[in-house]
């Protein structure tokens, strides 16, 4: 019997060793390789390098219409494409974001980003600043998809529960990455926190439970960026705090088994003088390049909650002292945007400022930098899944027997989750190597609303 033992044992560690090495040389095998090359110079990628350094496996850059993507994406000011940065404007922003990472952002590439979204779907869950990153990253990752949108799900019911929200209509759009191992990127136009969780008006109880319950899977993420509409009701402002102990509370709840949630800060406000229709700076408001801190000059009067809130400074203020107590990390978003008082848009079909969103290129690549950083650092448990496993290879890895015991830990788990037992294991990364194509999913050809 002891003999039989250590047998089994010994069996049961080879086992493991073998799969552990696999998922080792997948992800090292993907993270060598990538579909797409870029040249070395030129504008960096993230700032619109990627609509001119493509060198192979590139989308076509042929544009007809002014919001064709292939316009849009090259971030030129003369093609009159709506929230598209003068050059000053790029400038402004450049100046302060080439900092970021001690000026890694200006090395970032789109093969940088890909892995961590191969085999999965990241959800974006917001208002319209969640909007503007979903073209940021468009943009960014222009030659791994085919311009096309997708509806969320293949059932009709789906979209129309998630689009039932209060204060506004939950819009949900996808694109899905090519190339092996798929994944796609999805919005959902979230205006309130209360809609995410324990909210009787949204089927399921709330957007998560509700895509948890029907499309999405552990291996997701959540990405989630709501606040800017809590600063324009007073009842709304009050709520903020419990709906994000709430969220706080439900992620905490859940996290073993659905670990992957960031929450984003939402950006300045800049006051608006519609009489001589510019947007007003943030006086005191001190920001430091360097190392990304915001400093509050005594000249600010900290005790006029209104109009801190109303800049949001308060806004995120709630977020820093909520979200932590229960682990759900918080994604920089607003430190920058204060001395960002000339960088935003015209309202859409006027010459009239919209002094609460920005252009591109600048604040919003900013923030595709800050979500891959947070992806980079392994923040919420974020690692690339290993996706170059063939059935055949893991088959041979895992005995046939029944009886067998062993386990191994899921790579994206918490430390305290259970592990899974090496059968369920298997199944779990086949399932995983189904790329998240286009499918049945009903499609369009994608253009930008001007």
């Amino acid at each position: 019997m002891a003999s039989y033992t250590k047998s089994s044992t010994r069996a049961e560690f080879n086992m493991l060793r073998t799969i552990a090495l696999l998922l080792l040389g997948a992800s090292f095998a993907y993270s060598q390789t990538c579909p797409v090359e870029y040249s070395s110079e030129g504008r960096p990628l993230l700032f619109g390098g990627v609509s001119s350094r493509c060198v192979s496996g590139c989308q076509s850059r042929a544009a007809v219409k002014p919001n064709d993507w292939g316009n849009v994406c090259s971030f030129d000011p003369e093609k009159n494409v709506w929230g598209i940065c003068t050059e000053q404007q790029a400038k402004n922003s450049f100046e302060l974001a080439k900092k970021l990472g001690g000026g890694s952002i200006l090395q970032l590439s789109p093969c940088d980003l890909v892995p961590f979204l191969r085999g999965r779907t990241l959800w974006l869950l917001g208002d319209s600043h969640t909007k503007t990153l979903y073209r940021a990253l468009q943009c960014f990752l222009f030659d791994f998809w085919n311009q096309k949108e997708c509806k969320i799900s293949t059932d009709p019911q789906d979209v129309a529960d998630i689009a039932k929200q209060p204060a506004q209509e939950g819009v949900s759009n996808c694109f899905h990455l090519t190339g092996a191992g798929g994944g796609r990127i999805c919005i959902i136009s979230v205006a309130l926190t209360s809609s995410l969780v324990n909210n009787t008006a949204v089927a399921g109880g709330g957007i998560l439970p509700l895509l948890r319950q029907r499309l999405a899977k552990p291996e997701d993420i959540f990405y989630i960026n709501t606040g800017t509409w809590h600063r324009k009701t007073p009842q709304w402002a009050s709520e903020y705090k419990p709906d994000l102990e709430a969220l706080g509370k439900y992620y905490q709840e859940t996290r073993n088994e659905w670990p992957h949630m960031l929450f984003r800060e939402t950006p300045a406000v800049h006051p608006a003088d519609t009489a001589r229709n510019v947007c007003l700076p943030l006086d005191g408001y001190n920001y430091d390049p360097s190392s990304g801190m915001l400093s509050l000059a005594s000249t600010v009067n900290t005790s006029d909650t209104i109009g801190m809130w109303a800049n949001s400074y308060g806004l995120n203020k709630v977020v820093r002292e909520t979200l932590p107590q229960f682990g759900l990390y918080t994604v920089p978003a607003y430190n920058m945007t204060p001395p960002l008082v000339d960088n935003h848009v015209a309202m859409r079909n006027s010459v009239a400022l919209d002094c609460l969103h920005y252009c591109q290129p600048g604040m919003p690549e900013a923030w595709v930098w800050y979500l891959y950083n947070a992806m980079r650092e392994s923040r919420a448990g974020i690692r690339p899944l290993p996706l170059t496993i063939s059935e055949s290879s893991l088959a041979a890895a895992v005995p046939k027997s029944s009886s067998s015991s062993a386990s191994i830990k899921g790579r994206d788990s918490s430390a305290l989750r259970t592990a899974a037992p090496a059968s369920q294991t298997k199944k779990s990364l086949l399932q995983q190597q189904q790329a998240l194509g286009q499918g049945q999913y009903a499609c369009t050809p994608s253009t930008i609303r001007l």
